[in-house]
Protein backbone atom coordinates (compact mmCIF):
# COMPACT_ATOMS: atom_id res chain seq x y z
CA UNK A 1 0.00 0.00 0.00
CA UNK A 2 1.51 3.28 -1.18
CA UNK A 3 0.07 6.49 0.30
CA UNK A 4 0.86 9.92 -1.14
CA UNK A 5 0.43 12.83 1.29
CA UNK A 6 0.10 16.43 0.20
CA UNK A 7 -0.19 19.63 2.23
CA UNK A 8 1.80 22.70 3.26
CA UNK A 9 4.93 20.73 4.10
CA UNK A 10 8.62 21.57 3.98
CA UNK A 11 7.98 25.30 4.46
CA UNK A 12 8.99 25.69 8.10
CA UNK A 13 5.53 26.16 9.62
CA UNK A 14 5.43 24.36 12.98
CA UNK A 15 1.68 23.82 12.79
CA UNK A 16 1.76 22.07 9.43
CA UNK A 17 4.81 20.03 10.38
CA UNK A 18 2.96 18.95 13.52
CA UNK A 19 -0.03 17.90 11.39
CA UNK A 20 2.34 15.79 9.30
CA UNK A 21 3.98 14.29 12.39
CA UNK A 22 0.60 13.45 13.91
CA UNK A 23 -0.51 11.82 10.66
CA UNK A 24 2.70 9.81 10.35
CA UNK A 25 2.55 8.61 13.94
CA UNK A 26 -1.00 7.36 13.51
CA UNK A 27 -0.43 5.73 10.12
CA UNK A 28 2.76 3.99 11.22
CA UNK A 29 1.04 2.74 14.36
CA UNK A 30 -1.93 1.36 12.44
CA UNK A 31 -0.32 0.33 9.14
CA UNK A 32 3.43 -0.10 9.63
CA UNK A 33 3.65 -1.83 6.25
CA UNK A 34 2.39 1.21 4.30
CA UNK A 35 4.83 3.12 2.08
CA UNK A 36 4.44 6.83 2.80
CA UNK A 37 5.49 9.55 0.34
CA UNK A 38 5.15 13.29 1.00
CA UNK A 39 4.95 16.16 -1.47
CA UNK A 40 7.23 18.79 0.02
CA UNK A 41 8.70 22.20 -0.78
CA UNK A 42 11.98 20.91 0.70
CA UNK A 43 12.18 17.14 0.21
CA UNK A 44 15.58 16.68 1.95
CA UNK A 45 14.36 18.59 5.02
CA UNK A 46 11.13 16.58 5.14
CA UNK A 47 13.07 13.33 4.83
CA UNK A 48 15.47 14.39 7.60
CA UNK A 49 12.71 15.55 9.92
CA UNK A 50 10.25 12.68 9.45
CA UNK A 51 12.28 9.81 8.02
CA UNK A 52 10.02 9.45 5.01
CA UNK A 53 10.45 9.59 1.24
CA UNK A 54 9.60 13.06 -0.09
CA UNK A 55 9.09 14.43 -3.59
CA UNK A 56 9.01 18.04 -4.86
CA UNK A 57 5.52 19.52 -4.62
CA UNK A 58 5.82 21.88 -7.59
CA UNK A 59 7.43 19.60 -10.18
CA UNK A 60 4.39 18.64 -12.21
CA UNK A 61 5.81 15.61 -14.08
CA UNK A 62 6.75 14.24 -10.64
CA UNK A 63 3.25 14.97 -9.33
CA UNK A 64 1.71 13.07 -12.23
CA UNK A 65 3.95 10.04 -11.65
CA UNK A 66 3.57 10.03 -7.86
CA UNK A 67 -0.21 10.32 -7.96
CA UNK A 68 -0.41 7.54 -10.53
CA UNK A 69 1.83 5.26 -8.47
CA UNK A 70 -0.17 5.79 -5.26
CA UNK A 71 -2.97 3.57 -3.99
CA UNK A 72 -4.41 6.49 -2.00
CA UNK A 73 -3.85 10.26 -1.87
CA UNK A 74 -4.27 12.00 1.49
CA UNK A 75 -4.68 15.75 1.37
CA UNK A 76 -4.33 17.39 4.74
CA UNK A 77 -4.59 18.74 7.00
CA UNK A 78 -4.76 22.39 7.93
CA UNK A 79 -6.30 25.33 6.08
CA UNK A 80 -5.44 24.31 2.53
CA UNK A 81 -8.69 25.03 0.71
CA UNK A 82 -9.14 28.77 1.23
CA UNK A 83 -8.75 31.77 -1.02
CA UNK A 84 -8.14 34.53 1.51
CA UNK A 85 -4.36 34.07 1.15
CA UNK A 86 -4.59 33.69 -2.62
CA UNK A 87 -6.75 31.97 -5.20
CA UNK A 88 -3.59 30.34 -6.58
CA UNK A 89 -3.00 28.49 -3.32
CA UNK A 90 -6.49 26.99 -3.35
CA UNK A 91 -6.18 26.09 -7.02
CA UNK A 92 -2.92 24.24 -6.37
CA UNK A 93 -4.50 21.96 -3.76
CA UNK A 94 -7.67 21.51 -5.78
CA UNK A 95 -5.44 20.71 -8.76
CA UNK A 96 -3.89 17.82 -6.83
CA UNK A 97 -7.36 16.36 -6.32
CA UNK A 98 -8.18 16.88 -9.99
CA UNK A 99 -5.01 15.01 -10.98
CA UNK A 100 -5.97 12.19 -8.64
CA UNK A 101 -9.32 11.97 -10.43
CA UNK A 102 -7.58 11.86 -13.82
CA UNK A 103 -5.27 9.10 -12.63
CA UNK A 104 -8.16 7.21 -11.01
CA UNK A 105 -6.43 7.31 -7.62
CA UNK A 106 -8.87 7.59 -4.70
CA UNK A 107 -8.31 10.55 -2.38
CA UNK A 108 -9.27 11.45 1.18
CA UNK A 109 -9.51 15.04 2.37
CA UNK A 110 -8.12 14.81 5.88
CA UNK A 111 -8.46 17.02 8.97
CA UNK A 112 -8.91 20.24 7.03
CA UNK A 113 -10.27 23.66 7.88
CA UNK A 114 -12.23 24.84 4.84
CA UNK A 115 -12.59 28.48 3.82
CA UNK A 116 -13.00 31.31 3.48
CA UNK A 117 -13.98 30.66 -0.14
CA UNK A 118 -15.11 33.94 -1.65
CA UNK A 119 -14.47 33.33 -5.34
CA UNK A 120 -16.99 31.55 -7.56
CA UNK A 121 -14.28 29.42 -9.21
CA UNK A 122 -12.79 28.05 -5.99
CA UNK A 123 -16.25 27.34 -4.53
CA UNK A 124 -17.38 25.51 -7.67
CA UNK A 125 -14.20 23.41 -7.93
CA UNK A 126 -14.24 22.58 -4.22
CA UNK A 127 -17.83 21.38 -4.37
CA UNK A 128 -17.24 19.36 -7.55
CA UNK A 129 -14.07 17.63 -6.34
CA UNK A 130 -15.13 17.07 -2.74
CA UNK A 131 -18.28 15.27 -3.93
CA UNK A 132 -15.90 12.76 -5.51
CA UNK A 133 -13.70 12.22 -2.46
CA UNK A 134 -13.44 8.74 -0.97
CA UNK A 135 -13.65 10.38 2.46
CA UNK A 136 -13.76 13.84 4.01
CA UNK A 137 -12.85 14.89 7.53
CA UNK A 138 -12.80 18.48 8.73
CA UNK A 139 -11.50 19.91 11.96
CA UNK A 140 -14.50 22.12 12.85
CA UNK A 141 -18.22 22.47 12.37
CA UNK A 142 -17.91 25.70 10.40
CA UNK A 143 -15.94 23.87 7.70
CA UNK A 144 -18.56 21.13 7.51
CA UNK A 145 -21.33 23.72 7.28
CA UNK A 146 -19.60 25.53 4.43
CA UNK A 147 -19.17 22.33 2.44
CA UNK A 148 -22.82 21.35 2.93
CA UNK A 149 -23.85 24.85 1.87
CA UNK A 150 -21.89 24.32 -1.35
CA UNK A 151 -23.63 21.03 -2.08
CA UNK A 152 -21.32 18.40 -0.54
CA UNK A 153 -23.52 15.72 1.13
CA UNK A 154 -23.46 16.04 4.91
CA UNK A 155 -23.27 12.26 5.32
CA UNK A 156 -19.92 12.21 3.51
CA UNK A 157 -18.29 14.59 6.03
CA UNK A 158 -16.91 13.67 9.46
CA UNK A 159 -16.06 16.39 11.97
CA UNK A 160 -12.84 15.42 13.70
CA UNK A 161 -9.95 17.53 15.04
CA UNK A 162 -6.57 18.80 13.93
CA UNK A 163 -4.02 16.00 13.54
CA UNK A 164 -1.41 18.07 15.41
CA UNK A 165 -3.20 17.05 18.60
CA UNK A 166 -1.70 13.57 18.17
CA UNK A 167 1.92 14.70 18.50
CA UNK A 168 3.56 13.36 21.65
CA UNK A 169 5.58 16.00 23.52
CA UNK A 170 9.34 15.81 23.83
CA UNK A 171 10.44 15.20 27.44
CA UNK A 172 11.06 18.28 29.61
CA UNK A 173 14.84 17.83 29.55
CA UNK A 174 14.82 18.16 25.75
CA UNK A 175 13.26 21.63 25.82
CA UNK A 176 14.52 23.01 29.13
CA UNK A 177 17.37 25.00 27.55
CA UNK A 178 14.86 27.13 25.60
CA UNK A 179 12.95 28.10 28.72
CA UNK A 180 13.70 30.39 31.67
CA UNK A 181 13.96 28.82 35.11
CA UNK A 182 10.68 28.39 36.98
CA UNK A 183 12.31 30.17 39.89
CA UNK A 184 11.89 33.43 37.97
CA UNK A 185 8.10 33.17 37.93
CA UNK A 186 5.42 31.59 35.73
CA UNK A 187 6.35 31.01 32.10
CA UNK A 188 3.98 32.49 29.54
CA UNK A 189 4.21 31.75 25.80
CA UNK A 190 3.46 34.58 23.36
CA UNK A 191 2.75 33.40 19.79
CA UNK A 192 1.99 36.31 17.46
CA UNK A 193 1.69 36.54 13.69
CA UNK A 194 1.21 39.22 11.06
CA UNK A 195 -2.30 39.53 9.66
CA UNK A 196 -4.26 42.06 7.65
CA UNK A 197 -5.70 44.70 9.96
CA UNK A 198 -3.78 43.37 12.97
CA UNK A 199 -1.47 46.33 13.60
CA UNK A 200 -3.36 47.63 16.64
CA UNK A 201 -3.97 44.11 17.94
CA UNK A 202 -0.26 43.31 17.84
CA UNK A 203 0.55 46.50 19.71
CA UNK A 204 -2.09 45.60 22.32
CA UNK A 205 -0.73 42.07 22.63
CA UNK A 206 2.80 43.29 23.29
CA UNK A 207 1.62 45.86 25.81
CA UNK A 208 -0.63 43.31 27.51
CA UNK A 209 2.30 40.89 27.81
CA UNK A 210 4.43 43.65 29.32
CA UNK A 211 1.76 44.58 31.87
CA UNK A 212 1.15 40.91 32.67
CA UNK A 213 4.80 40.45 33.60
CA UNK A 214 4.66 43.50 35.84
CA UNK A 215 1.48 42.42 37.65
CA UNK A 216 2.16 38.70 38.02
CA UNK A 217 5.93 38.39 37.91
CA UNK A 218 5.62 36.29 34.77
CA UNK A 219 8.36 35.47 32.28
CA UNK A 220 7.26 35.90 28.67
CA UNK A 221 8.57 33.39 26.12
CA UNK A 222 8.06 34.74 22.55
CA UNK A 223 7.43 31.88 20.10
CA UNK A 224 8.17 32.01 16.36
CA UNK A 225 6.15 29.03 15.15
CA UNK A 226 6.74 30.00 11.53
CA UNK A 227 10.23 31.50 11.53
CA UNK A 228 9.87 32.98 8.05
CA UNK A 229 6.86 35.04 9.12
CA UNK A 230 7.12 35.35 12.91
CA UNK A 231 10.78 36.13 13.58
CA UNK A 232 10.35 39.91 13.46
CA UNK A 233 7.48 39.93 15.96
CA UNK A 234 9.09 37.40 18.28
CA UNK A 235 12.38 39.33 18.22
CA UNK A 236 10.55 42.60 18.84
CA UNK A 237 8.80 41.11 21.86
CA UNK A 238 12.04 39.64 23.15
CA UNK A 239 13.84 42.97 22.86
CA UNK A 240 11.01 44.91 24.52
CA UNK A 241 10.76 42.47 27.43
CA UNK A 242 14.43 41.63 27.76
CA UNK A 243 13.92 37.92 27.16
CA UNK A 244 14.88 35.27 24.61
CA UNK A 245 12.66 34.25 21.68
CA UNK A 246 12.26 30.60 20.67
CA UNK A 247 12.27 29.40 17.07
CA UNK A 248 14.12 32.39 15.66
CA UNK A 249 17.56 30.91 15.14
CA UNK A 250 16.68 27.21 15.09
CA UNK A 251 13.70 25.24 13.80
CA UNK A 252 12.20 22.98 16.45
CA UNK A 253 10.65 19.61 15.74
CA UNK A 254 6.90 19.18 16.30
CA UNK A 255 7.58 17.10 19.42
CA UNK A 256 9.85 19.85 20.77
CA UNK A 257 7.23 22.54 20.13
CA UNK A 258 4.57 20.50 21.89
CA UNK A 259 6.94 19.68 24.76
CA UNK A 260 7.88 23.33 25.09
CA UNK A 261 4.23 24.46 25.24
CA UNK A 262 3.51 21.69 27.75
CA UNK A 263 6.22 23.19 29.98
CA UNK A 264 4.58 26.64 29.95
CA UNK A 265 2.12 27.85 32.56
CA UNK A 266 -0.01 29.95 30.21
CA UNK A 267 -0.19 30.90 26.52
CA UNK A 268 -1.29 34.09 24.73
CA UNK A 269 -1.64 33.31 21.03
CA UNK A 270 -2.71 34.50 17.62
CA UNK A 271 -1.25 31.39 15.98
CA UNK A 272 -3.90 28.66 15.77
CA UNK A 273 -1.45 25.86 16.42
CA UNK A 274 -0.12 27.51 19.55
CA UNK A 275 -3.71 27.26 20.78
CA UNK A 276 -3.99 23.64 19.61
CA UNK A 277 -0.70 22.65 21.26
CA UNK A 278 -1.82 24.30 24.50
CA UNK A 279 -5.28 22.70 24.44
CA UNK A 280 -3.89 19.24 23.65
CA UNK A 281 -1.58 19.53 26.69
CA UNK A 282 -4.24 21.11 28.95
CA UNK A 283 -2.29 24.39 29.25
CA UNK A 284 -4.54 27.45 29.79
CA UNK A 285 -4.55 29.94 26.91
CA UNK A 286 -6.14 33.11 25.59
CA UNK A 287 -6.57 33.51 21.83
CA UNK A 288 -6.37 36.71 19.81
CA UNK A 289 -8.45 35.86 16.76
CA UNK A 290 -7.18 37.13 13.40
CA UNK A 291 -9.27 34.51 11.56
CA UNK A 292 -12.60 32.75 12.26
CA UNK A 293 -10.75 29.44 12.68
CA UNK A 294 -8.98 30.78 15.80
CA UNK A 295 -12.20 32.01 17.39
CA UNK A 296 -13.94 28.73 16.51
CA UNK A 297 -11.21 26.61 18.07
CA UNK A 298 -11.00 28.74 21.22
CA UNK A 299 -14.78 28.62 21.65
CA UNK A 300 -14.80 24.85 21.21
CA UNK A 301 -12.03 24.54 23.78
CA UNK A 302 -14.01 26.73 26.22
CA UNK A 303 -11.13 29.20 26.22
CA UNK A 304 -11.37 33.00 26.23
CA UNK A 305 -10.63 34.91 23.04
CA UNK A 306 -10.64 38.48 21.77
CA UNK A 307 -11.25 39.77 18.23
CA UNK A 308 -8.61 41.90 16.51
CA UNK A 309 -10.66 45.05 17.13
CA UNK A 310 -10.64 44.56 20.92
CA UNK A 311 -9.01 47.42 22.80
CA UNK A 312 -6.14 47.04 25.23
CA UNK A 313 -8.35 47.02 28.31
CA UNK A 314 -10.47 44.19 26.94
CA UNK A 315 -7.39 42.14 26.10
CA UNK A 316 -5.93 42.74 29.55
CA UNK A 317 -9.22 41.80 31.19
CA UNK A 318 -9.46 38.51 29.29
CA UNK A 319 -5.86 37.56 30.05
CA UNK A 320 -6.25 38.38 33.75
CA UNK A 321 -9.53 36.46 33.91
CA UNK A 322 -8.10 33.35 32.24
CA UNK A 323 -5.06 33.48 34.50
CA UNK A 324 -7.14 33.84 37.67
CA UNK A 325 -9.43 30.95 36.63
CA UNK A 326 -6.67 28.55 35.59
CA UNK A 327 -6.95 26.30 38.65
CA UNK A 328 -10.75 26.21 38.51
CA UNK A 329 -10.70 25.21 34.84
CA UNK A 330 -7.95 22.56 35.11
CA UNK A 331 -10.30 19.56 35.11
CA UNK A 332 -12.24 20.87 32.11
CA UNK A 333 -9.00 21.48 30.20
CA UNK A 334 -7.81 17.94 30.89
CA UNK A 335 -11.12 16.52 29.69
CA UNK A 336 -11.00 18.60 26.52
CA UNK A 337 -7.42 17.50 25.83
CA UNK A 338 -8.55 13.85 25.95
CA UNK A 339 -11.52 14.63 23.70
CA UNK A 340 -9.33 16.52 21.23
CA UNK A 341 -6.93 13.62 20.84
CA UNK A 342 -9.80 11.15 20.47
CA UNK A 343 -11.38 13.29 17.76
CA UNK A 344 -8.03 13.59 15.97
CA UNK A 345 -7.73 9.79 15.94
CA UNK A 346 -11.02 9.64 14.01
CA UNK A 347 -9.16 11.03 10.99
CA UNK A 348 -7.17 7.82 10.91
CA UNK A 349 -10.31 5.70 11.23
CA UNK A 350 -11.53 7.25 7.96
CA UNK A 351 -8.17 6.61 6.26
CA UNK A 352 -8.07 3.02 7.46
CA UNK A 353 -11.53 2.38 6.03
CA UNK A 354 -10.12 3.11 2.57
CA UNK A 355 -6.94 1.04 2.83
CA UNK A 356 -6.80 -2.42 1.28
CA UNK A 357 -6.21 -5.26 3.77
Amino acid sequence: MRILICGYYGLGNAGDEAILAGMFGGLRRRRPDAELVVLSADPPATHAAHGVHAAPRRHYPTLWRQIGAADLVLQGGGGLIQDSTSVRSALYYLGILALARLRRTPFVVLGQGIGPLRHRLTRALTARLFRRAAGITVRDGNSAGLLVQMGVPAESIAITADLAALVDPAPPEDVAHWLPSREGGPRVGLALREAQGAEAALTHALEAAKQFTERHGAQIVPLALHAKEDTHLASQAAEMLGVRAVGVDRELSPAQWVGLVRSLDFVIAMRLHACIFAAAQAVPFVALSYDPKVAAFASGAHALWAPLEADLEEVLHLIDRAWSERDATAAARAAFADELRAQAERNLDVVEAHLTP
